[in-house]
């Protein structure tokens, strides 16, 4: 296992400013962009020291990480979601100003300059949530990280730490959309994804 020190020469993502998206609960739709410390996700802090915000700049990624996670079921080649924790999902379109960001880029050969691998990123959640500590309190104060998602490897996620927040927007005059409201589109992204709703 890969570790990040204090004397990590880190790697840091291009700069540019991107439409990202988000899957947040409905309940909570209001409060976007809705960092949070669950101490629960891939790049949290389990003691809950600092907030994360997970997006993505595709709806597959975006999906795909946030609600299908390891529901694979081998008897009929498909990825299974709840509906239940699908309808109470809603989209987010957000503003991110990555020039003012210094994103830790997790992809590539910046990895591997920074001595860590694929495997190090794809890790139990425990000790990928060790790296996100040790990136968190860097000299160097990153804003978050640029990760592969665990679904493809060729899709792109991020996580914004709190730092991040001032640089972070909801897209102006498009209010979070229940994930119910997408009709045939989701339709259509399902079946292309062999993805299923029980």
């Amino acid at each position: 296992m890969g570790k990040i020190t204090n004397k990590t020469d880190l790697k840091f993502a291009d700069r540019s400013e991107g439409i990202q998206l988000r899957i947040c609960g409905s309940a909570y739709s209001h409060l976007e962009p809705g960092f949070r410390a669950a101490g629960s996700g891939r790049f949290d802090d389990p003691q809950r020291r600092y907030e994360t915000l997970y997006v993505a700049p595709t709806f597959s990624a975006c999906y795909e990480e946030a609600l299908v996670r390891d529901g694979y079921d081998d008897a009929v080649n498909r990825y299974h979601v709840f509906r239940a924790r699908h309808e109470a999902a809603s989209l987010s379109v957000l503003l991110v100003d990555f020039s003012q960001l210094r994103i830790v880029d997790f992809t590539g050969q910046n990895l591997r300059d920074m001595g860590l691998n694929l495997g190090d990123v794809m890790a139990e959640y425990p000790l990928t949530q060790e790296l996100s500590s040790s990136l968190y309190n860097h000299p160097a104060q990153p804003h978050g990280i640029k990760y592969p998602s665990r679904m493809s490897t060729d899709a792109i996620c991020f996580v914004l730490f709190d730092r991040a927040k001032n640089h972070v927007r909801c897209m102006p005059g498009l209010a979070p959309a229940p994930l119910t409201s997408l009709g045939e589109a989701f339709d259509s992204f399902c079946h292309g994804r062999s993805i299923a709703l029980i």
